[in-house]
């Protein structure tokens, strides 16, 4: 049998200057979005499914997801997607300045609600948001989750070993983590 020529995987990262040019140039709930999905590098349906109960201080314990605008409660990719997610350090300021602003919304609400108070649809806020920004930037590599996940485990290479991006990354298998996510440094290769 002679194989059919296929593409190779693109698996682009975004180079870190450019990470910080998106943050800055977005209004702070956007910032905020962005800098959940990039620091903690979490799944789209994971951050517009997260409630305020879901913080718990340190980090997100995961309640449920969001699938086409729908709250699925209890409901995670797979069972090691339940495990909670660490937020880093510099994200705390954000979130409590995030909860202040949110100051009347019950435990059960939404922390990043439309303006209808339902579930954002990721594609939605990725074609209204965060893609306009970085086309205005000049940023090519195309923004979405998967590239700020990806991004992540890149970027933590050296901060930890690679039990430690696969625990955050809440993979199952660190095959996953190391031949999907992770992607070599060409400055660290050399």
């Amino acid at each position: 049998l002679a194989n059919p020529e296929t593409r190779e995987p693109d698996k682009q990262v975004l180079p870190k200057e450019q990470v910080r040019e998106l943050i800055d140039s977005l209004a702070f709930r956007d910032r905020l979005i962005l800098m959940v999905a990039a620091f903690c590098a979490m799944r789209p349906g994971e951050i517009f499914g997260l409630r305020w109960s879901s913080w718990r201080g340190g980090y997100f314990q995961i309640e449920g997801t969001v699938w086409r605008c729908m709250l699925r409660p209890g409901k995670a990719k797979t069972k090691q997607s339940k495990a909670p997610v660490t937020i880093p350090d510099v994200l705390t300021p954000a979130l409590q300045n995030w909860r202040d602003c949110n100051a009347s919304a019950g435990s059960d609400e939404l922390i990043f609600p439309s303006e209808a108070g339902t579930p954002m649809r990721h594609d939605n806020w990725l074609r209204r948001r965060l893609k306009p920004v970085a086309k205005a930037a000049g940023i090519t590599v195309p923004v979405n989750f998967r590239v700020l996940r990806r991004t992540f485990a890149t970027n933590a290479q050296g901060h930890g070993n690679p039990k430690d991006v696969q625990a955050h990354l809440r993979h199952t298998d660190i095959s996953t983590t190391l031949n999907e996510y992770t992607q070599s440094i060409p400055e660290s290769v050399r």
